[in-house]
Order: structure tokens, then C-alpha cells, then sequence
């Protein structure tokens, strides 16, 4: 099942923190007639599963290369949920410091994970050569890093030299 990630934080905070307004509860006697629509939260069998999709493509570099202290973080924020999470049905069978220990793996990796910069692509409109038409292109900084280094090293090999900068 791929979420995004905010969904996942939200679905997370909200089952957490008891989801004990009116339009989160499952008790239909809290709901009134004019509560917005109940999002369906993911189970803990999902999130679990979830984090382990994450692993997996953390480990394949999908979003991108971090440092071994931010595995590290990321490493251990998954093993503490996994402890809290595992064999709970409902998270309000948890404790409410354990449930704040859950929220606080949950918004570790969340940070670790906003904060890499070289996951995120940025976008421009390039004109191909002969033609007046423009397309966008998207690269993540690393790609666009690596490409810019091919170019230099053809020229160099060519025995010419680019400008700096780029």
C-alpha cells in the first residue's frame, strides 16, 4: 500500500493521540449530523507495513543518499515503533507516554526525511536545440550534479574547458 507520507503522519498522530473529537471517533453517539466525513485512518498492520516499504526503498536510494547518523535515527525511530506498534490492535491500548515515544519515532523520520534535500526534483523549461518548443524537465539535484560532470568530463577529454557555475 503506498500513502504519502503526510497521510501516514496524519493517520498516525490522529490514532496516537486517541482521535477522541467528534469527527474521528468511531463511537457514532459523538458523531453529529453536520461531522465532516470520517477519513478512514490506515490500521497499525498497514503503518507497519508501510515502514517496511520505507526501509526498502530507503535502502535502494529512492529518496535520496543520507548521512549515517540520519540512518542511524531513521534505524532506530523505526525499531521503536516497531516495539510499541507490534501486536497492538488499537492504539488506544497503549499507555500515553508510549504513545507519545511512537509519535515522536514517527516525526524523527519525518524530519530526517524532509530535510534531504537531494530527494526533492526541481523542474524547469529547457528549449531543445533547432526548435522553439519547451518541455520541462525535472531533476533532483544529484542527477543534474552527475549529468553536469558527464558534460565536463566530455569537454575535458576534448581538451576544452566550461565555465563554472551552471
Amino acid at each position: 500500500m503506498n500513502l504519502p507520507a503526510t497521510s501516514i503522519n496524519t493517520a498516525l498522530f490522529a490514532m496516537l493521540l486517541g482521535a477522541t473529537s467528534p469527527v474521528l471517533a468511531n463511537n457514532e453517539e459523538q458523531q453529529t449530523e453536520e461531522a465532516a466525513p470520517v477519513k478512514e485512518l490506515p490500521s497499525i498492520e498497514e503503518f507497519l507495513s508501510f515502514q517496511e516499504e520505507l526501509r526498502k526503498d530507503l535502502e535502494a536510494g529512492e529518496y535520496g543518499e543520507f548521512s549515517d547518523q540520519d540512518m542511524e535515527l531513521i534505524d532506530k525511530s523505526q525499531a521503536k515503533l516497531k516495539e510499541l506498534l507490534s501486536g497492538v490492535e488499537d492504539p488506544a491500548d497503549l499507555r500515553m507516554e508510549e504513545r507519545i515515544e511512537a509519535y515522536n519515532a514517527q516525526e524523527a523520520i519525518k524530519a530526517v526525511l524532509s530535510e534531504n534535500v537531494k530527494a526533492r526534483p526541481l523542474c524547469r523549461r529547457e528549449r531543445s536545440v533547432g526548435t522553439h518548443m519547451s518541455t520541462t524537465v525535472c531533476y533532483t539535484p544529484r542527477e543534474k550534479s552527475v549529468m553536469e560532470e558527464a558534460a565536463q568530463d566530455v569537454y575535458r577529454n576534448m581538451g576544452w574547458t566550461l565555465p563554472s557555475g551552471g
